[in-house]
């Protein structure tokens, strides 16, 4: 405008200033059309862009508004400032392309460390995936052979408890035969006694029931430490011993009742001997759950360890993912706002040049 206000003040001749009015509005038409182009591509400036505004005669502010508004896609070396120079920029210009291709350098030094940052938390992501699948393969294998033991050992002690039960009841039938054997004999033996014996009968009796009651209470003895896990069946063959005797030998009372007293005194060592067996075994049973139920709860408290590990890694990863949308939301509305103003700018450009033309058309 300045340079127009001059030319219109000159004493020239009509016609030339005629012709320089049309040369100037042709030259600012121009340079608008380029500002024009340059804001509609809304990128940032060149070298050559900066260098042909200068040659174009755009003024300086005009320039580093541009240069700030844009930004510049190159570094500002020896070679380029020599190119500005030589285009004719001013310091201000300089200035601000020194500014901005700091800047410029420094965004591609921070996208730079961006892509490393990347890389390393892909790689890390990476590792741990592969770290989390070789964990989880290793607990499977040791949940497998921990089962596969449990199996095995199960297996055992149900062949150990099947072959301690043959041999009970093979220990029971030998102590039940050589027991009515025994009875059989020493029947035999008392009858064949008394027989003979009518007048001696008293004290061959006493001899004999004290022989029999001492041997019978050996034999019964060494028959429950052999039969420990058979007290039911043993005490109905001796309830069903007593009564048939008690039947067979009304006479002979007084010997029967010293039997009986002896095999109940027996018959209760060995419930007693069965009893503390039984509490023995039902302790270690209880001591055996008790166990298996702690190795279950352990079990449980690893798996409840590893799900909240599990989920408190799905909540960073997806808080990191949120701050990545916010970071890209960002950079749309700063974008979306220096649209706003590249257009603002280019609205104003071009009401200058409507402006310029309708005082030429003057």
């Amino acid at each position: 405008m300045r340079l127009s206000a001059f030319v219109f003040s000159s004493s020239c001749s009509r016609p030339s200033r005629t012709i320089l009015q049309v040369v100037v509005a042709a030259f600012f038409i121009a340079t608008l059309s380029a500002l024009s182009a340059f804001a509609q591509e809304r990128k940032p400036l060149t070298l050559d862009g900066i260098a042909l505004l200068i040659r174009e005669g755009a003024s300086p502010a005009r320039v580093t508004r541009l240069i700030e508004q844009y930004g510049v896609e190159f570094e500002l070396d020896e070679r380029a400032l020599r190119q500005l120079k030589q285009a004719g920029a001013s310091e201000a210009v300089l200035s601000a392309v020194k500014k901005m291709s700091v800047q410029y350098t420094a965004e591609r030094q921070r996208l730079r460390q961006l892509e490393v940052l990347d890389r390393k938390a892909r790689v890390e992501r990476e590792t741990q995936a592969q770290e989390a699948k070789v964990k989880a393969d290793r607990e499977r294998q040791e949940r497998e052979a921990v089962e596969k033991a449990e199996r095995e050992r199960q297996e055992r002690d149900a062949k150990a408890r099947a072959e301690r039960e043959r041999l009970e009841r093979e220990a029971k039938a030998k102590a039940e035969r050589e027991r009515q054997q025994k009875e059989a004999a020493a029947k035999t033996e008392r009858e064949r006694k008394e027989k003979e014996a009518a007048a001696k009968a008293e004290r061959t009796r006493q001899e004999q029931e004290a022989k029999a009651k001492t041997e019978r209470e050996r034999k019964e003895r060494e028959a429950a430490a052999k039969a420990e896990g058979e007290r039911q069946q043993k005490e109905a063959a001796s309830k069903l011993e007593r009564e048939k005797r008690e039947q067979e030998a009304k006479a002979k009372s007084e010997r029967e009742r010293q039997e009986q007293e002896a095999r109940a005194r027996v018959e209760r060592d060995r419930a007693d001997k069965e009893a503390r067996a039984k509490a023995e075994r039902e302790r270690l049973e209880r001591e055996t759950r008790a166990r298996v139920e702690r190795e279950r709860q352990e079990k449980e408290a690893a798996a409840k360890t590893e799900r909240e590990k599990q989920v408190r890694e799905a909540k960073a990863k997806a808080e990191r993912e949120r701050m990545e949308r916010d970071a890209k939301e960002k950079a749309d509305r700063e974008r979306q706002k220096g649209e706003t103003k590249e257009t603002q700018e280019t609205k104003e450009s071009e009401q200058e040049i409507k402006d310029l033309r309708r005082r030429l058309l003057r």
